[in-house]
C-alpha cells in the first residue's frame, strides 16, 4: 500500500458531493490570507478553521477517523488514502453492509481494514476472549496478508490468522488467549468451529474477501456455514473483483437490505489496471522455454518477475530449465506449507529474481514490487488471466505483463481482449543484441549488490589477475565482479566447524599455560552466563580436546559480538576456531576426573577448590555438575 494516492479516480468518492457551500476540501470557504494551518479564533463570537491552501483531500486526517486510528495510519506511512478506502470509510462508519468492487491492486485490504480499526479502537475496553470480527480470504498467504496488514496498522488488537497446512493445536491455543480479529481460510475456520475452539457469538464484522475467487476453490458450502453461525446484528464487508451468480446469492442472502455498492469498475470491461503494460509475444512451443529466459532477461532487468504455468509438472520443468541461467524458485500445490513461506519470504527479500508459480498456489499473492508477469502458459478462463497480471502494477506502481502463446492459442488472447476490454502491445522474441544489452545492464546492477564484506576474499584473486594495477577503486570492480561471477553477492554467513549448521560459530578454549584443571561443559556454560546470559542459550554443540585441557562449542552467530572482546575465559585462551583440533571421539569419550576445585568421584563431592579458574560444585566424573544438566555433546 503506498503512502499516498493518485490523483486518477478521486471524484468517485462516497460522500456528500452537493453541498456547493464548500470547497474541495470539505472546509467552508475562507479569505486566502487566512489558509494557514492551524486553529484560532478571528473575534469573540467566530471559530475560524484554519487549512493549508494545499491541503489533500484525500488526506487521512479528513475522514472522520479517531486521533488515534489516523496517528496509527501516519506512522505506517499512510497518509492519504485511495478511492476505494476513502469511498467505503463512510458507509461502513455509519453501519451500513458494503458490497466492494475494485480491480486487484487498488488497495482493498485498508479499505475494509479501516472501519474495523476505528470502531475497535474507539469503543472501549470491550475485549472478551471471543472475536470480534472474521475475515475469510479463498488462499492462505492472502490470510496471513491481511492479517500483517491489520496487524501493522494497529498492533495493539490482538489478531491472529488460522489456515490450514498447519498445526491446528497452535491455532486453538492462540484463540484460548483471547483474540480481536480472526483472519483465516474457511476450511479451517470451519474445522475450528466444529472442534468448538472459535466462538462466532460475539462477531461484529464479517469480511469476505475476494469473495469470487471462495467459488473457485471451492469455498462456498463452508463460507455459507459460516456465515450462518455469525449473529444477525453483524455488520458484513463484501469484496469482489467480479460478481458471478454465487456471490450475488450471498449478497442477497447474508447482506442486510439497502446495503452500499462501491463500485470502482462499472460497467467498463476493462478488468486490468491502468498501470499494467500488457504485451503478447507469439512463440513455437518447441522453443518456449529458451524464450521466455530471454523474455526475462530483457524485460525484467534483474528484477523481481513471476511466470505462471498451468500445472505443477511445468512449473518444475521450467524452473529447472530456468535456474541454469537465472536465480528461480517454484510454488504449486505439492509444496509444503512451511517450504512455501520460506520461499515467499526469500522472494521478499531479493535471494532470487524469478517465482515460477501455478494459478491456485499464487492466489492472493500480495508482494509489493513484482515489475513483471510472463503467462509461459494461458490460463483457460479470464478471470486467471486478470488474477495473474494483477500481481504487478500494483497500489499505483508501474508493472509489465507478457502473454506468450502460440498460434493455437490465438483465440484465447482475442476472447481476453473481448472480455477485459485490453488492449495488447505485441513485442517480437528478443534479439541476440536485445538479451545482450540487457545481459550487460543486469550484470553491472548485480555488481552494485555485492557487499563491501565479501570483497576482501576475491581481492587476492583480483590482483593476481591485475598484477601491475595498484588502483584500489579498479581492484574493488574487479573484485566485485569476481564475487558476483561466482555467485555471490554478500559475505558467507559463519558455519559452525563441529557441525557443518549455518549460522553458527566454533570457538576454542584452552589452558596454554596447563595450569588450570580440567574443564567440563558445565564450567563453559557458568562462565558464558556470567558474560551474558543469551550466550549459554546460544550455546550448541560441544566438544573436547584430545591431550589438552580444553574444548571446542558453537555459539550462534547472532551472539558473536557479545565475544568479539573477550579472550580469557575465567584462566583459559578463548578465540575463533578456524581449524579443529584432534578431538576425543565422542563414542569412547572417558569420564573426566579431576576439575576446579572438586575431588573426582562421581560428582557428588563438594571439592575443596583451587583459587581461581572456573567456580564449581561437585567432583570430575562425567558432564554434569551437582545440579545435573550440562552434557558434553550438548545440541543447542
Amino acid at each position: 500500500m503506498a503512502s499516498s494516492a493518485s490523483s486518477e479516480g478521486r471524484g468517485v468518492a462516497y460522500g456528500d458531493d452537493d453541498d456547493e457551500d464548500e470547497d474541495e476540501d470539505g472546509y467552508e470557504d475562507e479569505d486566502e490570507d487566512d489558509a494557514t494551518e492551524g486553529y484560532g479564533a478571528a473575534e469573540d463570537d467566530e471559530f475560524v478553521i484554519k487549512v493549508k491552501a494545499d491541503a489533500d483531500p484525500m488526506d487521512v486526517g479528513n475522514f472522520n477517523m479517531s486521533d488515534v486510528t489516523v496517528a496509527a495510519l501516519r506512522k505506517r506511512g499512510v497518509d492519504a488514502l485511495f478511492p476505494i478506502q476513502q469511498a467505503v470509510l463512510k458507509p461502513a462508519l455509519e453501519g451500513s453492509d458494503v458490497v466492494g468492487r475494485a480491480r486487484t491492486g487498488t488497495g482493498k485490504t485498508l479499505a475494509f481494514s479501516l472501519p474495523v480499526i476505528e470502531r475497535l479502537l474507539t469503543d472501549g475496553d470491550r475485549r472478551s476472549r471471543n472475536p470480534k470480527c472474521i475475515v475469510l480470504a479463498p488462499t492462505r498467504e492472502l490470510a496471513k496478508q491481511v492479517e500483517n496488514e491489520i496487524f501493522i496498522t494497529a498492533p495493539t488488537l490482538a489478531t491472529t490468522c488460522v489456515y490450514g497446512g498447519t498445526p491446528i493445536g497452535q491455532q486453538e491455543s492462540k484463540l484460548r488467549r483471547g483474540v480481536d480479529i480472526v483472519v483465516g481460510t474457511p476450511g479451517r475456520v470451519q474445522d475450528l468451529m466444529n472442534r468448538g475452539s472459535l466462538n462466532l457469538n460475539e462477531i461484529e464484522f464479517v469480511v469476505l474477501d475476494e469473495a469470487d475467487q471462495m467459488l473457485n476453490v471451492g469455498f462456498e458450502e463452508d463460507v455459507e456455514a459460516i456465515l450462518q453461525d455469525c449473529p444477525e446484528s453483524r455488520q458484513t464487508f463484501l469484496f469482489s473483483a467480479t460478481m458471478p451468480s454465487w456471490v450475488k446469492q450471498i449478497t442477497k442472502k447474508f447482506l442486510k437490505p439497502g446495503h452500499v455498492v462501491v463500485d470502482l469498475v462499472g460497467d467498463s470491461k476493462q478488468k486490468l489496471a491502468d498501470t499494467i503494460d500488457l504485451m503478447s509475444c507469439a512463440v513455437s512451443h518447441s522453443n518456449r522455454t529458451s524464450i521466455v529466459m530471454d523474455l526475462v532477461t530483457v524485460y525484467a532487468k534483474d528484477k523481481k518477475a513471476i511466470c505462471f504455468t498451468q500445472t505443477k509438472r511445468a512449473a518444475d520443468e521450467l524452473t529447472a530449465a530456468l535456474g541454469r541461467r537465472i536465480a528461480s524458485e517454484v510454488l504449486h500445490g505439492d509444496i509444503a506449507q512451511a517450504q512455501r513461506e520460506r520461499t515467499l519470504q526469500r522472494f521478499r527479500d531479493n535471494r532470487f529474481t524469478v517465482l515460477i508459480a501455478t494459478d491456485v498456489a499464487a492466489r492472493g499473492l500480495d508482494i509489493s514490487d513484482v515489475d513483471l508477469v510472463i503467462h509461459y502458459e494461458l490460463p483457460n478462463d479470464v478471470e486467471s488471466f486478470v488474477h495473474r497480471c494483477g500481481r504487478t502494477g500494483r497500489a499505483g506502481q508501474k508493472g509489465a505483463a507478457i502473454a506468450m502463446h502460440t498460434d493455437r492459442e490465438s483465440h484465447m488472447i482475442r476472447r481476453i481482449k473481448k472480455e477485459t476490454g485490453a488492449e495488447f502491445r505485441a513485442v517480437g522474441i528478443p534479439s541476440s543484441t536485445e538479451v545482450m544489452d540487457a545481459c550487460a545492464v543486469t550484470a553491472s546492477n548485480l555488481l552494485a549488490k555485492v557487499d563491501e564484506e565479501l570483497l576482501p576474499y576475491f581481492t587476492p584473486a583480483a590482483k593476481r589477475l591485475l598484477p601491475d594495477v595498484v588502483d584500489t577503486e579498479v581492484l574493488k570492480t574487479l573484485s566485485a565482479a569476481l564475487a558476483a561471477l561466482s555467485g555471490h553477492t554478500e559475505a558467507p554467513p559463519p558455519r559452525s566447524l563441529l557441525t557443518g549448521a549455518p549460522n553458527s560459530c566454533t570457538y576454542m578454549v584452552l589452558d596454554v599455560n596447563g595450569t588450570e584443571p580440567a574443564i567440563r561443559a558445565g564450567d563453559l556454560l557458568r562462565a558464558l552466563t556470567e558474560i551474558d546470559r543469551k550466550l549459554a542459550d546460544g550455546c550448541g554443540k560441544i566438544r573436547f580436546m584430545e591431550g589438552q585441557n580444553g574444548m571446542c562449542f558453537d555459539v550462534d552467530a547472532a551472539y558473536m559480538s557479545d565475544l568479539e572482546s573477550v579472550s580469557d575465559l575465567n584462566g583459559f585462551e578463548l578465540s575463533v576456531c578456524t581449524q579443529i583440533p584432534e578431538l576425543i571421539a565422542e563414542q569412547s569419550r572417558a569420564p573426566r576426573s579431576g576439575g576446579f576445585g572438586g575431588r573426582g568421584g562421581r560428582g557428588r563431592g563438594r571439592g575443596g577448590g583451587r583459587g581461581g579458574g572456573f567456580e564449581r560444585r561437585g567432583g570430575g566424573g562425567g558432564y554434569s555438575g551437582r545440579g545435573g544438566g550440562y552434557r558434553g555433546d550438548r545440541d543447542g
